[in-house]
């Protein structure tokens, strides 16, 4: 998944070589503008040529790095510059960044300079010691399926990520507030081949302290802001998607600090949660933060989680519910909340029939696991049964079902 930040380059050699004044021009001004997003003005008095940026942006709030590098000797030209340079452009008001003075006045000029640019300022400090909002509704809970340092996409610059599990369609939320910077929403499906790398939708928030909030797979369309927008933690941005770099429905956050011109990296964050103040994500565990400022305890399976289903297809429990045919096959959904090595027990019973019995103990990777009952096919196993549902001993669930 590439989630580099726009990067643009604009050869200034070749506009001065197509556009440069006659040298007995008195005053001569253009601007050259780059995807609708930087311009470059250049103003000549006599001898001398000024260098302008500016950024074109709804929004004075929006800042842009942008650095300068030499492609070839100056041509006709001196300045009193060090090249490479660069600078931080806040706002869009044209900012002088270099002067030239022109050697002779007669003859053509050209600087030779590249100038490249990217979103957000080398000056931004992480501001860690405050967590963040979760990223989607309170109340609802979604399991992390990579954490920072991640093996499958979560490296070098994307280090410091979390993905989010959850289908297809969830409210995505503003984890920070701030200004909305850039915006993508015209992808339709995600594969995880290189060819989709540059096909994700997102949104990018860059937060008070400098640092950029990167919210990647939107579904086609589902953007609910616009560049230069103000939102609020807890603000609805978009709706999740499976878009880009992807193998399955989540939703990519990340937190970025820009290095250079060219290059960002992902800075290390934690959320508000049900469970503490500022928790760092780990992989496998589910998220919540309901707001009542009640800490909860994580346990191995939540109680509310177990359920009776028909059949699993990819981890996913299918036809779940409470009444089942005789001589069906039952299984006791147990979605793990903190994977780890526990003894399960399930027992059903029946007034008058003998119980079913299933124990064994799981692997400490496992995200989920379930207990298998062949029901009784006699027509005596019709009525009402009951389930109890242990984890080390302690029984966690009742559960009442029917058989017909």
């Amino acid at each position: 998944m590439n989630l580099s930040q726009p990067v643009a380059a604009l050869l200034i050699a070749l506009l001065f070589a197509a556009s440069a004044p006659d040298a007995r021009a008195a005053d001569w001004r253009q601007e050259y503008c780059h995807g609708g997003a930087t311009c470059m003005l250049l103003e000549q008095n006599g001898s001398t040529v000024d260098m302008y940026l500016r950024n074109v942006f709804p929004s004075d709030e929006i800042v842009t790095t942008m650095s300068f590098r030499q492609t070839a000797p100056m041509e006709n030209l001196r300045t009193d510059a060090t090249l490479p340079f660069t600078r931080v452009i806040a706002g869009t008001a044209p900012v002088k960044v270099l002067t030239f003075t022109i050697i002779d006045t007669t003859k053509r000029w050209a600087p030779n300079v590249t100038y490249y640019w990217q979103y957000g300022s080398i000056a931004a400090k992480h501001d860690a010691a405050r967590p963040y909002e979760l990223p989607f509704e309170r109340g609802k809970r979604f399991r992390v399926g990579q954490a920072f340092n991640g093996k499958i996409t979560h490296h070098g610059e994307f280090a410091y990520s979390v993905d989010f599990l959850m289908p297809i369609g969830t409210p995505i939320h503003a984890a920070r507030e701030g200004v909305v910077i850039a915006v993508e929403g015209r992808y339709g499906e995600g594969k995880l081949t290189p060819a989709y790398k540059e096909k994700n939708n997102y949104v990018f928030i860059l937060h008070p302290d400098g640092t950029i909030g990167r919210y990647v797979h939107m579904v086609k369309d589902g953007i609910s802001v616009k560049v230069g927008q103000h939102v609020k933690a807890g603000d609805r941005i978009a709706t999740s998607g499976n878009s880009g770099y992807s193998d399955s429905p989540h939703l990519h956050f990340d937190v970025a600090r820009v290095l250079d011109e060219r290059r960002s990296t992902t800075v290390p964050f934690a959320f508000r949660t049900d469970y503490a103040n500022a928790e760092e994500p780990r992989e496998a565990l589910w998220y919540s933060f309901s707001g009542d400022g009640a800490h909860k305890v994580r346990v191995p399976v939540e109680p509310s989680d177990v359920q009776l289903c028909r059949r699993v297809v990819n981890n996913e429990f299918r036809e779940c519910g409470n009444e089942f045919a005789a001589g069906s096959k039952v299984l006791v959904a147990l979605p793990l909340g903190v994977p780890g090595v526990y003894r399960v027990k399930t027992v059903m019973r029946k007034t008058g029939a003998p119980p079913i019995v299933s124990d064994f103990r799981t692997h400490k990777d496992w995200w989920y696991t379930y207990a298998t009952a062949e029901l009784p096919g006699a027509h005596s196993a019709a009525g009402e049964w009951i389930v109890e549902v242990f984890i080390d001993g302690k029984k966690i669930r009742e559960i009442p079902f029917r058989v017909r």
